[in-house]
């Protein structure tokens, strides 16, 4: 009895889940109707007419799911392209279409059953559609009230539509892509007070107009309109006024009889044109109003005169200019940025091969069908592809009919000469490769080519092709070994060049430098991954300090080095340890103090406080005060060592203690910052410490005066020497280095470099711009042989955060970061310091009205709390201000420390002595063999015309741009680990840039 009920049980439950199962797989029968006339309508075979349609064969035409609410069953999609008509029923005409959860309709080229029936009135009511697609053999009416039953809906395509363009379709909140085609379709009836399509990014018409017409793009309108492509089937005038500063492409096609006449407010925000039409005119004309266009297209226009005056647009990718009445084109360089260049069927007599000098394009240069193009190809043509069917050209370098049957390498209507040997060469026949890898020179050497055993790519076809050889350790000889090229599949011969691998590749373990001191020298062990040991090496460390090779094994290299010792005492850094409290510090003095077992040491601060030390060696002195006496501020050292004494100003900085308990006073502090910053200028509130909280955006620093600039300004990076420039509306900023100075214990210039000289490269990774400089040392300045200057200029227009002295440093929009690095400066003196000039332009007068109250005088140079370093420096230009912070500490030899920042002149400018002075700013260092200084540049802005100061801070009218300067350094010391700590001063063992390794 009880198995009888357990079976009972299970039936009933297998029943219920095959019911549920069933109901959640089943469409209502208002949702199959609808489908069924679908199926009837649109004569769709070989698919069922009920419930199985779901989901039907491979390429569903019905897609269904029951994600829909309470996981009901519903078809999500219909997919309606090449079928063949086929008469499947008579579609019921007095159906209403129920797809509840329907997103996507796409009908492409399909028939009809019934002609009568507008398949768009029964489309109007699905509220949930999303993208609607026809493109039907049958023509469409479209309702007047088509969209207003559909809110959901973003991509709308309607082709053959019969009935002019309804008002309703360019009246919609969330539509994003709208494209619309018929054979006469006008816009009557649609205008600016008719158009509402905040949404739309793209909108295409193709259409066949009867009698002119004219099309209006304006910010009201469509103001996130991206892309505007219009095609005329016939010569009717269609005049296009595009005023927007959001469209990025604009294409106006339909051939060579076409008209447009195309009146252009923003040309500077597009990107991407194609004109044609003979008729065809654009304003404005010159192409120079045009510098972000990416890719400019003309066919069958009739030039007046050539739209290039100058110079191309400067990131111009694709030039195109066919069909056209030009018989020659002017020799204007096309930038280094052309990808695709094609001229066909134009009425070329001559051509300026020249053009092309600076193009390096992988794709065909195309000139083809210019039947009256005569001359001759030249050789510098041999690195592109070329077409040049149906030309009157008599020949070409022997280069192209070398690889002619390479797929598109070269085009013609030429004969191929008699007999032809392709006369390949090579510049070297013994070539060095490193890791395998090599460049191989010389002339007809094809389009590269690969093989099992090598790979050969073009860096620059026919001339130059870099070469990869799989198996490179074989090349481990004494001696070059013959390798056999063939140049393309093609190739009728094999060419024999020699190969020697001569590359070294550092041990990426960490263990790949060890050092012993010997009594004279220091004896360095090089590992490596790759190496020849059948070469001669030579070693040098910093690129300059010679290492004896004395061992060479198969991965590694055992040199010597004498490194020179450096005089004593001296003091690189100094640190305060608990500077935050006026009662006893700890001191830590880093610098050079001799050998061990030193006589007598002894520090003072500032000449009178005694250091009691209670840690000293070659490299470190810890030592202790008892009191400072609220002597806050800059101090001196003075250091005595073996009868040897180190003196030197401004080499700790007393902080005093932080005192935020200000109860009895805060309400004198607020009242104090509300009316010297006439509360924080609109833009924020004072608190009770008398600072200002500042609103989203505001700069805190300037009071919230000022406010971050998030869009991008003009900045330029000059490949001679690495000056930091801004060119904003015309007004100008430079911040440029000048020399680097050598002082001695009076401060004065022992010895100096002018840097203005320099070698560099300037890359670009994401969003940021890397300028790397190299300093041209004049060794008739300065006899430094291991000096080593180099500086780095990068820029990004997105907020970035670096690290200096172990804090983070927030990097603002369109900040410049601009670092200098010194390594191996000899000095004359163990007491003599550093010093890197600065040079910038100041205005003698810096008047300027806020809150719109009286005029008031901005202070160039401010200084901290002690009046002893520059804390800030702004300059005022034409309404423009210019704002520079200094930090007052750098990093030397890899600790934070003490840095003045001075002004050391300010003379009348020579070019305008009355209104503008130079300004010669010094940042000082310590005694070091490694120094980096690192400023910063951030664009900002600020706003004067505050009617009510403090009382609305929201009231923003008049934005100016500011720059805001953080000047900061670190130190990096050159080391190299070891027990003898005086190399650390000397030797620097970066592998990537400063061991330097050569073969013989």
């Amino acid at each position: 009895m009880i198995n009888n009920i357990h079976i009972i049980i299970s039936s009933i439950i297998l029943i219920f889940i095959r019911v549920c199962t069933s109901q959640q797989s089943i469409l209502s029968k208002p949702e199959l109707d609808s489908a069924i006339f679908v199926i009837q309508q649109f004569g769709i075979p070989s698919i069922p007419q009920d419930q199985s349609l779901c989901n039907y064969g491979s390429s569903p035409i019905f897609k269904c799911s029951n994600s829909g609410t309470g996981g009901s069953y519903h078809i999500d999609s219909i997919t309606i392209s090449g079928i063949t008509f086929t008469n499947v029923g008579n579609p019921n005409t007095s159906i209403q279409l129920d797809f509840p959860q329907i997103n996507s309709i796409y009908l492409s080229h399909t028939s009809v059953r019934n002609n009568s029936i507008n398949f768009l009135d029964y489309v109007k009511n699905l509220s949930s559609l999303v993208t609607f697609y026809t493109s039907a053999i049958s023509l469409v009416n479209v309702p007047d009230d088509f969209l207003s039953m559909l809110p959901n809906m973003r991509n709308l395509v309607l082709h053959r539509i019969s009935n002019n363009i309804p008002k309703g379709l360019f009246n919609h909140t969330g539509l994003t892509q709208l494209s619309l085609g018929a054979v006469y379709l006008t816009t009557a009836g649609v205008n600016e007070s008719t158009v509402n399509l905040p949404s739309l990014a793209s909108l295409s018409l193709n259409f066949s107009p009867r009698a002119p017409e004219t099309i209006s793009i304006t910010p009201e309108t469509m103001p996130n309109l991206k892309y505007l492509s219009i095609n005329s089937g016939t010569s009717s005038k269609t005049t296009v006024k595009l005023n927007s500063t959001t469209v990025f492409g604009l294409f106006l096609t339909g051939g060579r009889d076409k008209h447009f006449d195309v009146q252009i407010v923003h040309p500077e925000v597009l990107g991407d044109i194609y004109l044609s039409g003979a008729l065809t005119s654009w304003t404005p004309k010159d192409m120079k109003y045009y510098p972000n266009l990416v890719s400019l297209n003309f066919q069958g226009v009739d030039f007046s005169e050539y739209p290039i005056t100058k110079s191309y647009p400067p990131n111009l990718a694709t030039f195109s200019i066919v069909y056209s009445n030009l018989t020659t084109i002017p020799n204007i360089p096309l930038p280094l940025t052309i990808s695709i260049f094609q001229a066909f069927t134009n009425n070329f007599t001559s051509f300026p091969w020249d053009i092309f000098n600076n193009v390096k394009t992988s794709n065909p240069i195309v000139l083809s069908e210019n039947v009256n193009l005569i001359g001759t190809v030249p050789e510098s043509m041999c690195r592109f592809k070329l077409k040049i069917q149906n030309t009157s050209i008599t020949s070409v370098p022997s280069c192209f009919w070398c690889y002619q049957a390479l797929d598109q390498v070269f085009l013609t209507s030429l004969e191929r000469p008699p007999n032809f040997i392709c006369p390949v060469t090579f510049d070297n026949q013994v070539i060095a490769t490193r890791a395998g890898q090599a460049l191989v020179y010389g002339s007809n050497l094809g389009w590269g080519f690969k093989t099992s055993e090598y790979t050969l790519t073009p860096i620059t076809p026919n001339s130059v092709l870099q070469i990869q050889i799989q198996n490179f350790g074989s090349y481990y000889l004494s001696q070059p070994k013959a390798l056999s090229l063939n140049l393309s599949n093609n190739a009728q011969t094999s060419y024999n060049i020699n190969v020697i691998e001569a590359g070294i590749v550092v041990s990426p373990s960490n263990n790949n430098f060890t050092y012993t001191q010997q009594p004279s020298h220091l004896q360095l062990r090089f590992l490596f991954s790759s190496l020849n040991p059948n070469l001669k090496h030579q070693v040098q460390l910093n690129y300059s300090l010679s290492c004896t090779t004395i061992l060479l094994a198969s991965y590694s290299i055992t040199c010597n080095s004498i490194i020179p010792e450096p005089e004593y005492p001296t003091v690189t850094s100094g640190i305060v340890n608990n500077n935050n409290n006026d009662r006893s510090k700890l001191i830590s003095l880093y610098g050079y103090y001799g050998n061990l077992n030193q006589t007598n040491p002894s520090v003072l601060i500032n000449n009178t406080l005694i250091c009691n030390i209670g840690f000293i060696n070659d490299r470190l002195i810890n030592c202790t005060i008892e009191t400072i006496n609220q002597n806050y501020g800059p101090a001196s050292v003075k250091v005595q060592i073996d009868n040897l004494q180190y003196f030197k100003n401004d080499v700790l900085y007393f902080y005093p203690p932080n005192n935020n308990n200000n109860n009895n006073n805060t309400d004198q502090l607020l009242k104090q910052c509300q009316e010297t910053t006439l509360n924080c200028f609109g833009n924020g509130q004072c608190n009770e410490f008398g600072k200002c909280d500042c609103i989203e955006n505001y700069n805190p620093i300037d009071n919230c005066l000022t406010k971050y600039f998030n869009s991008s300004v003009n900045t330029t990076t000059d490949p001679l020497k690495p000056t930091t420039s801004f060119d904003i509306n015309g007004v100008d900023f430079q911040f440029e280095i000048v020399s680097i100075q050598e002082l001695n214990e009076n401060d004065q210039v022992a010895k100096q470099l002018i840097v203005d000289k320099w070698s560099s490269t300037i890359t670009t990774i994401n969003s940021t711009t890397i300028a790397n400089y190299y300093l041209i040392v004049n060794q008739s300045e300065v006899t430094m042989p291991l000096l080593n200057v180099s500086a780095v200029i990068s820029y990004s227009p997105l907020a970035r955060t670096t690290m200096f002295g172990g804090n983070e440093i927030e990097m603002n929009p369109n900040s410049i970061k601009l670092s200098i690095e010194i390594n191996n400066w000899e000095f004359s003196s163990n007491i003599n310091s550093l010093r890197v000039l600065f040079k910038t332009n100041l205005p003698n007068d810096q008047s300027i009205e806020i809150c719109q109250q009286a005029s008031d005088e901005i202070k160039t140079i401010s200084y901290d709390l002690s009046s002893s370093s520059i804390q800030y420096l702004r300059v005022l230009k034409d309404g423009i201000q210019f704002t520079g912070r200094f930090l007052d500490y750098i990093v030397s030899d890899g600790r934070n420390t003490y840095s003045r920042t001075q002004l050391v002149s300010l003379t009348p400018s020579e070019q305008s002595p009355t209104t503008e002075s130079v300004a010669l700013i010094g940042i000082l260092l310590p005694q070091c063999q490694s120094c980096i200084i690192d400023p910063d540049f951030t664009p900002l802005l600020v706003d004067t015309s505050q009617s009510q100061c403090g009382d609305n801070p929201s009231n923003n009218n008049t934005w100016k741009i500011i720059v805001g300067v953080t000047i900061g350094g670190v130190v990096l010391i050159v080391t190299i680990v070891g027990a003898i700590l005086y190399a650390k001063k000397y030797t620097n063992l970066k592998y990537s840039n400063s061991v330097k390794i050569q073969n013989k």
